[in-house]
């Protein structure tokens, strides 16, 4: 059966995920954008004759590749199952969601070592400052973890469209090599100078 799971995906989840298949064979791709021809690719791999799953993880997936995909997902080769891993259902083609069961897996501790994470209710000036020395000892990717955190564990704070929009351009500057001190500080003084 083919689907999609829905996680942010790291190793631990890849070997979550790899025991939750009988397949002996398991072919990955992984993108952070597919191309037209990563989209050949995969469907060349999938006539390959035998047994298997494919699993296709991506960050991003342009309408144009996932049409590409839509027939081999419809009707794969005997024996082939397809597994799509995105961070959102809503990247997805309707037509692509309509034709696959969706699972969501939730990340375990994703929290990085080593680092504060700030209810933005209550920071203030000392906070973001410990915070900001604890970032200078973080490598990239757990920045970027520190970023998803603390979304996450302040989902319910009452959100402006600014804020959102900060954190999207947060994980983008990041993504560009940004330093992780100044996207923190960009990131964290606004909720600092709401509490004047």
């Amino acid at each position: 059966m083919n689907e999609v799971i829905v996680t942010h995906f790291d190793e631990v989840v890849k070997n979550e995920i790899e025991e939750m298949y009988s397949e002996n064979l398991k072919i990955w791709f992984n993108f952070e954008s597919i191309s037209i021809d990563d989209v050949r690719n995969i469907v060349a791999e999938s006539y390959i004759k035998e047994r298997k799953r494919i699993f296709i993880e991506t960050k991003q997936f342009n309408h144009v590749a996932q049409n590409g995909l839509l027939k081999i997902l419809e009707e794969p080769p005997d024996g082939v199952s397809f597994t799509l891993i995105v961070r959102s259902k809503s990247i997805l083609l309707p037509t692509i969601r309509s034709r696959m069961g969706i699972r969501y897996i939730k990340n375990r501790d994703r929290t990085p070592p080593n680092i504060e994470i700030p209810n933005l209710e209550n920071i203030d000036i000392e906070k973001l400052n410990k915070i900001l020395e604890q970032v200078k000892k973080l490598d990239r990717e757990e920045v970027k973890k520190g970023v998803e955190v603390i979304f996450r564990n302040n989902i319910e704070y009452p959100w402006n469209s600014e804020d959102l929009e900060r954190f999207t351009i947060a994980t983008r500057l990041l993504s560009l090599g940004s330093s992780g001190v100044r996207v923190y500080l960009m990131l964290l003084l606004p909720f600092v100078n709401r509490r004047k």
